[in-house]
């Protein structure tokens, strides 16, 4: 149940962040580093298409990582310790990576209302990024849930190149411009399928 529940985790966190994807470089990779400790919490790559994101634990190893591949619009989404993974449709515009985590958080019961508040210009990581305070309510299966946070958004990417969510804030990091390996974006051989979406439905009472 644990890979079910850092799924639909991983899609609050996309929707609350209230992003606007659409980059204009297509092919990178960068760390996610949690800038109060300096530690590496994760790492992004991307690929025209593709994309895969990866979250390490306290000892560097990394923990889980979810693959989106909007050309077979699929997600998949793995647990390095179990060896498991579930796949998941998109339904969205194969064009827009937004749209495709807004359409699944609906499938899920997940209905976000985003405010955004232009907080000027900040260089982050050698690129000029507007600031947005963003203020979420999130209805997730009847339950309203607000928070308040930040995001930087620099042209050139569509993820955030820093996100302040309460006491952490997370940067992209060491960004390397050039094309990731494409088996960076397959299953890797000794992962076992688990489960459905009518599994991680049922598991959250829908």
């Amino acid at each position: 149940m644990n890979i079910l529940k850092k799924c639909v985790c991983f899609i609050l966190i996309i929707l609350s962040a209230g992003l606007v994807f659409g980059g204009t470089i297509k092919n990178y990779s960068a760390d996610q580093v949690e800038v109060k400790s300096n530690r590496v919490v994760g790492k992004i790559y991307a690929s025209d298409t593709k994309f895969r994101m990866e979250t390490y634990n306290e000892n560097g190893n990394m923990e889980s990582f979810t693959i989106i591949r909007l050309d077979q619009k699929k997600m998949y989404a793995f647990q390095v310790e179990s060896g498991t993974y579930m796949e998941f449709p998109l339904i969205g515009d194969s064009s827009s990576l937004y749209d495709n985590i807004m359409s699944m958080g609906n499938s899920f019961g997940i209905t976000p209302d985003i405010k955004r508040e232009s907080q000027g210009m900040e260089t982050v990581s050698g690129y000029r990024a507007e600031k947005f305070r963003t203020t979420t309510t999130v209805e997730f299966f009847g339950q309203k849930h607000s928070s308040t946070g930040y995001e930087w958004k620099a042209a050139e990417f569509d993820m955030p190149i820093r996100l302040q969510t309460g006491d952490s804030t997370i940067e992209m990091r060491n960004i390397v411009t050039t094309a990731p390996a494409a088996s960076l974006f397959e299953i890797p051989s000794g992962y076992n399928a688990m489960g459905s979406l009518e599994d991680l439905m049922k598991a959250f009472g829908q």
